[in-house]
């Protein structure tokens, strides 16, 4: 079997795929400028062509309302993604929710999150 280059960093395709909502991070900062959306690859596995990859998103906001319209607005991102161009590297041939957006309490009550993870399916570009 022919060695392949490796996949496309999912965090990165991750990133990329949402920055036109808003600033997106890999790791929760100590101080939050929000609205923000944070990125992270949270398990999955692969074949010999496709990276499957499940993905955490969490949204944070000011409001309860700003949290949810900023995590709906990255899970239809997310599902309409598959035939875009190609992002980071990688062609996304499919994309799922695996869990919905969900409201996640902070600990601080000017600070509100929703936490949502995606299966997302891709392969080299």
């Amino acid at each position: 079997m022919e060695l392949l280059t490796a996949f496309p960093d999912a965090e990165d395709v991750g990133l990329d795929l949402l920055a036109s909502l808003g600033t997106t991070v890999l790791a929760t900062p100590a101080t939050l400028v929000l609205p923000l959306i944070v990125v992270a690859r949270v398990g999955g596995s692969d074949t010999y062509v496709t990276d499957v990859c499940r993905m955490q998103i969490q949204c944070f906001g000011n409001t309860h309302v700003q949290a949810r319209n900023l995590a709906e607005a990255c899970r239809q991102k997310i599902l309409a993604s598959p035939g875009e161009d190609t992002v980071a590297g990688a062609i996304i041939d499919r994309a799922v929710t695996d869990a919905a957006p969900v409201y996640v309490d902070y600990g601080q009550p000017s600070i509100h999150r929703y936490v949502a993870s995606y299966r997302l399916e891709f392969r080299r570009a």
